[in-house]
């Protein structure tokens, strides 16, 4: 058992953590330098106090290693073969992708069960937080949009779309763009559903009010992909419980009734512009988001049609000459790093997604248990995501995800270990990880 010391030492790096991932806007130093993710800090405290594990026969970190290599490659290929204009700022993916793996190694190394849901309790607090500050952007609560967003969002059109209360002023809490704050509202929402489903947590009342709070914040994000992303996540949790009868059918009654009601109440407030951009499908901003899906999630393949190269060595971010994909991470990933690099980001969702399916089913703690849950549902919104927005170059999301992923990979390695001498059969698991 680790000492109550280091153990407190431990929880305030992930408060620390946590509270910068999710509610601190990124750090501008200068305007020709990219931005940097405040909670990066913390783990690179972390790093110089000895405190994490770089595991090199991991599965994960070398996949990252490999995605490195791949970047390194695709950015000289674009300047040697696809006569792309240099920048500097096609090597900022390096860093990024550094920054992750480090995150990654952060999580991986806290091998304390009780620590892992402490952090799955505060992502659910946290998400909270910016809920309210998305909800308070939508109706201009205390004056919120002249002071508290600008720091958040950059564009000045679209904080005074917020200000003045028009109908296309869409929230963005502590993310900075509506459809990717309805993406961590997803995963607050997977972090809330899991510890309900799997057991009775205390406070319940607390854990419903949040459902419904991040529900209500979803909303007034207006993003389609969001609302998705709720109903796949939703459909995923009815299967996570449908070996109990009793917990399906009270899932099911909860979703079916109580949600579908509460978004009808909703509904009857709002103007009808909004109402048409969230569900009419023969709408104009449908068929321009839509359209734009489909370009980006089709047109790197096509253009691979004409110069094959593409798919082998990629393009490389090349900032100067290709436009910035906003609505598909396949697309993104093949037309920046070939095949290679999509293999890699693929690998990466499907190693965590198995490894959590296998951690739900086995005889881990309750803890443990609703940790899976919670991944699995957080993978079930990243599936989503992946086809409809640009998540893996969202710093500030990935190290979110990565945090996750790196825990989920920590527990099942530590059962592994502790429970190999019990079980021979276990053995046959070291492979994976």
């Amino acid at each position: 058992m680790q000492p109550i010391k280091q153990k407190t030492v431990e929880k305030n790096s992930i408060i620390f953590f946590l509270l910068g991932a999710i509610l601190l806007p990124p750090l501008q130093f200068s305007s020709s330098l990219p931005t940097i993710r405040p909670e990066i800090f913390v783990v690179l405290l972390a790093v110089f106090q000895g405190k994490v594990r770089f595991n090199t026969s991991d599965n994960i970190i070398k996949v990252f290693r490999a995605l490195l290599i791949v970047s390194i490659i695709a950015i000289l290929s674009s300047y040697l073969f696809f006569d792309t204009p240099f920048s500097y700022r096609d090597f900022m993916i390096l860093p990024m992708i550094i920054q992750y793996l480090i995150i990654y190694s952060y999580s991986n190394s806290i091998r304390d069960q009780g620590l892992k849901f402490f952090a799955l309790k505060l992502i659910i607090f946290f998400i909270g937080i910016s809920a309210v500050i998305g909800i308070a952007q939508k109706f201009n609560l205390a004056g919120v949009n002249n002071w508290l967003t600008p720091i958040y969002i950059q564009q000045e059109s679209q904080i005074k779309a917020l200000q003045q209360g028009l109908f296309f002023g869409r929230s963005s809490g502590t993310v900075g763009d509506p459809r990717h704050f309805a993406y961590l509202l997803n995963i607050g929402l997977a972090g809330v559903v899991a510890a309900l489903i799997i057991f009775k947590p205390s406070y319940r009342l607390l854990y419903v009010f949040a459902l419904f709070l991040m529900l209500a914040a979803l909303i007034v994000t207006a993003s389609r992909t969001g609302l998705l992303a709720v109903f796949v996540l939703l459909l995923c949790a009815l299967f996570l419980v449908a070996s109990s009868r009793k917990l399906f059918f009270r899932y099911f009654l909860t979703i079916g009734i109580f949600i579908p009601v509460m978004l009808a109440i909703y509904l009857s407030y709002v103007p009808e512009e909004t109402k048409e951009r969230l569900f009419s499908t023969s709408s104009e901003s449908h068929q321009i988001s839509l359209a734009a899906r489909r370009r980006d999630n089709f047109e790197p393949f096509l253009l691979a049609s004409k110069q094959p190269l593409i798919l082998i060595t990629g393009r490389g971010p090349s900032k100067e000459v290709l436009p910035g994909s906003e609505h598909s991470d396949i697309g993104w990933m093949t037309l920046r790093f070939g095949i290679p690099g999509l293999i890699c980001y693929v690998f990466i969702f499907l190693k965590t997604y198995r490894i959590s399916v296998k951690k739900f089913k086995q005889k881990f703690s309750i803890e443990e248990k609703v940790f899976s849950a919670f991944s699995i549902l957080s993978l079930s919104v990243w599936f989503v995501y992946i086809l409809a927005e640009s998540i893996f170059k969202n710093n500030q999301l990935m190290s979110i995800n990565v945090f996750f992923i790196g825990a989920v990979f920590s527990s099942y390695a530590f059962f592994i270990k502790k429970n190999l001498s019990k079980n021979p059969l276990l053995s046959e698991s070291r492979s994976e990880h």
